[in-house]
């Protein structure tokens, strides 16, 4: 994958937006596949994949992908929608101050409004959290993460395995995460969006999460963490 800066400056160049869209099944991802279909028919062009961990890996139920269109939000959102509603939960968000939800005004909407009635500055880091195979009090996984992350920080999307947090930073995601080393807890993993581009780094392993997919060649696909991509 190329320099994420260089892709971030080249979107900008054409006229593109870009938007963060978060999408749940109500199976396992395998098991997804004409929801999966259906989704990379109505995007038809390139996408940015996030694996969390450093692969084509995904949670077990869910997936974030990053978009870059001309198109406006109400548009994009709407011309997804078909395909979208086979999903049980998604949201489509600019990263600034706006999103649609499947679910009307939801958490991610929440974040937004919150951050506006603060009205200072805007900059906002997504945090994504990934939970060892047998926990079983997410609450509870990393109770000493929130010191790491003093102000609006608030959920925004969760699944079967992980949750999304919403963080009003302009933080670089490589500080962020090297913050955050101590505060593993219980979690498998922590992987940070930072608001200067998107740029995505994991505790894993510091290296750039997005994978881009063109989506008018082939189809989404997940494969479990510890899975050969072949």
């Amino acid at each position: 994958m190329g320099d994420v800066a260089d892709e971030i400056g080249l979107s900008k160049l054409l006229g593109h937006n870009r938007y963060f869209l978060y999408a749940r099944t109500s199976i396992a991802l395998e098991y997804a596949s004409e929801a999966l279909d259906e989704l990379s028919q109505a995007i038809n062009h390139h996408v940015y994949v996030l694996c969390p961990f450093g692969s084509v890996g995904s949670w077990l139920n869910g997936f974030v992908l990053r978009i870059h269109s001309k198109e406006a939000l109400d548009e994009i959102a709407g011309r997804l929608s078909s395909a979208l509603s086979r999903f049980d939960a998604w949201v489509i968000h600019d990263g600034i101050a706006s999103a649609r939800e499947s679910h009307g005004h939801g958490l991610v909407t929440r974040y937004f409004a919150e951050a506006a009635r603060q009205g200072k500055p805007f900059s906002m880091a997504q945090i994504f959290l990934t939970y060892a195979d047998d926990e079983r009090d997410p609450d509870t996984a990393s109770p000493a993460l929130a010191t790491k992350f003093r102000g609006l920080l608030l959920p925004a999307f969760h699944f079967a395995d992980g949750r999304i947090l919403l963080f009003r930073s302009a933080e670089p995601a490589p500080s962020l995460c090297r913050r955050t080393e101590r505060s593993l807890g219980r979690l498998h993993c922590i992987s940070i969006a930072d608001a200067d581009g998107g740029e995505a780094c994991s505790l894993k392993e510091y290296r750039p999460l997005w994978e881009m997919v063109n989506l008018e060649e082939t189809d989404l696909r997940f494969f479990a963490e510890d899975q050969d991509e072949g």
